[in-house]
């Protein structure tokens, strides 16, 4: 018994957006470059996730390429991890201390040295 098997490869084009350091995004462009609704950024922002450049309007808010990689971090502990919205701040609080002391222990190094 020969069996022949045919093997079919398919190949896949992805667009990934880099973003410059110097780019400003509104509400609508930030949304759209982590693939979620404008409103589910809202309320990240009305809970206190993420915050915008600036104080103003909604339709005024400004964010920052950090802005643009903590949503996708947000989303990535929401949709991939399953976590909860107020496990996901304590989780972004947990990973700032952590930033925090690998700085201060650098730090500390660099006075020792």
């Amino acid at each position: 018994m020969n069996r022949s098997t045919t093997t079919q490869l398919t190949i896949v084009r992805l667009h990934v957006h880099y973003p410059s350091r110097d780019t400003v995004y509104d509400l609508d462009t930030l949304a759209r470059l982590a693939g979620v609704h404008p409103a589910l950024v809202s309320q990240y922002v009305r809970r206190g996730l993420l915050d915008p450049l600036d104080d103003g309007d909604e339709r005024e808010w400004r964010f920052d390429d950090a802005s643009l990689n903590l949503l996708r971090k947000i989303q990535r502990l929401r949709s991939e991890l399953g976590v909860n919205i107020n496990g996901v701040g304590v989780i972004l609080e947990l990973l700032q201390q952590l930033e925090d002391l690998r700085q201060e222990v650098a730090r500390l190094r660099d006075e020792l040295s």
